[in-house]
């Protein structure tokens, strides 16, 4: 006949009872540091989707930044070839649409009626100023 095991309680059991739970202390602490770990991944996906969208935005005013230089120098030049050619209405007019381009709405009017001074009869003239 095997021994039996003595049903005798130590000091431990008897202060703390042994007691099977389905969610214990550790498997707690576990589920809030898997919690920590999504949320931080989460912040770090959205950082990193932020930055690609300010990326984009600044490849967008740096393009734009550099078609307004563009723009102001062509400006520049057709100014210089207005001067030298008061007449010119290819000028005049070019110097309208450039002011346009540039939101410049009142210099392109001066520039339009410009050219139409210089030619009434320039279609092109007269379709640009009915569009403003």
């Amino acid at each position: 006949m095997p021994a039996q095991p003595s049903k005798k309680l130590n000091k431990d059991n008897a202060r703390f009872p042994r007691i099977s739970r389905f969610i214990t202390e550790r498997s707690i602490r576990y589920a809030k540091y898997g919690l920590f770990g999504l949320i931080g991944t989460i912040l770090i996906v959205l950082t990193m989707l932020k930055l690609v969208e300010l990326r984009t935005g600044l490849i967008t005013i740096q393009a734009q930044s550099a078609q307004h230089t563009e723009l102001l120098a062509q400006m520049g030049y057709w100014e210089g070839v207005l001067k030298r050619h008061p007449g010119y209405r290819d000028a005049a007019f070019k110097l309208a649409t450039l002011s346009y381009q540039l939101g410049l709405k009142d210099q392109a009017k001066n520039y339009i009626d410009l050219t139409l001074k210089i030619d009434p009869n320039f279609q092109q003239g007269r379709t640009f100023l009915d569009k403003m």
